[in-house]
């Protein structure tokens, strides 16, 4: 991604593993352009050079600690479908992925948080939806 320079409006991610989500992301905010990220294993984000978790000042501003933060990350990386770890994974993934809206949500992104259907199409079926500044002005 570091390579990348051209310009564009909208970045799309399909299981983008891990921080990779947060990557693109990030160049989209960076670059002000819209956003559609699918992530996937959770259970592998880690600090970067670039990206420290919690991401955003809203889940900064709770007691999370990145060690309890990298926890929330593996419970949320399940595979099994119709167990009770596989419910517990679901609210983690929707933990992990708030604090990912939370964080556009701060550069003026209208940000949506919605699921792939149907949702047995993948364990990982979270989907973060970013709309521009840009955009939003236009509407206006």
């Amino acid at each position: 991604m570091d390579y990348f320079k051209g310009s564009f409006d909208l970045g799309v991610s399909l299981h983008a593993c891990g921080f990779a989500t947060d990557q693109v992301i990030q160049h989209c905010i960076s670059r002000g352009a819209s956003f559609v990220c699918c992530p996937c294993c959770y259970g592998v984000i880690r600090n970067t050079q670039s990206l420290n978790y919690p991401l955003s000042k809203k889940f900064c501003s709770t007691s999370l600690s990145y060690q309890k933060y990298n926890l929330l990350t593996h419970c949320a990386d399940r595979t099994e479908v119709n167990t009770p770890t596989a419910e517990q994974g679901e609210v983690c993934m929707g933990l992990i992925d708030t604090d990912r809206v939370f964080l556009a949500q701060e550069y003026g992104y209208e940000v949506t948080l919605t699921t792939l259907q149907p949702k047995s199409c993948s364990t990982k079926h979270n989907l973060i939806i970013g709309k521009s500044p840009k955009l939003l002005k236009h509407v206006d």
